[in-house]
């Protein structure tokens, strides 16, 4: 039997996951201290953005996004994380799932991460990734929780291989 080690893999959920944290962090502080700002690239075709129609239009296929000064409304979830930012005056209401990341940036801190899409297209080769599609980990946008627990024995499986 042969045992391999998936680096890339392994480093492309713990950069998503570190994302995550980050702004977890943000969310529960009520927002940036210092000079620190982020610069999140995504795909915007990506399953599950959810970006105003005039944004995809000048943005079809990629697009960096600043939370610094002018944010509001920093909502972190399992997969995804919403915020509210202004286009031209308007509040918009942003949905960015973390698998659609491929650039996470604090210039104040010269730290970057990039990730690149896989050759089918799908971002995140990821443990993340793969929790995700097996629905066991849920999306929650902007609604209600009912139920926001996850059984580790639910998961386990899948860390595991």
């Amino acid at each position: 039997m042969s045992y391999f080690i998936d680096y890339e893999y392994l480093v492309d959920s713990a950069m998503r996951v570190l994302i995550r944290n980050v702004l977890t962090s943000i969310e529960k502080n009520d927002g940036l201290i210092d000079n620190h700002h982020f610069h999140v690239t995504f795909v915007t075709k990506y399953d599950g953005v959810q970006i105003p129609n005039h944004l995809f239009e000048k943005y079809p296929k990629e697009v960096t996004i600043a939370l610094q000064n002018q944010f509001t409304n920093l909502n972190v979830y399992d997969d995804t994380f919403g915020v509210n930012l202004t286009f031209n005056g308007q509040e918009e209401r942003l949905i960015i799932p973390f698998c659609a990341i491929t650039s996470f940036a604090d210039p104040s801190e010269n730290f970057i991460l990039r990730m690149s899409p896989d050759n089918a297209g799908m971002l995140g080769k990821s443990k993340f990734n793969e929790m995700i599609g097996s629905r066991i980990v849920k999306t929650v946008q902007d609604s209600d929780v009912d139920d926001n627990v996850i059984n580790f024995s639910d998961i386990k499986y899948l860390l595991k291989s």
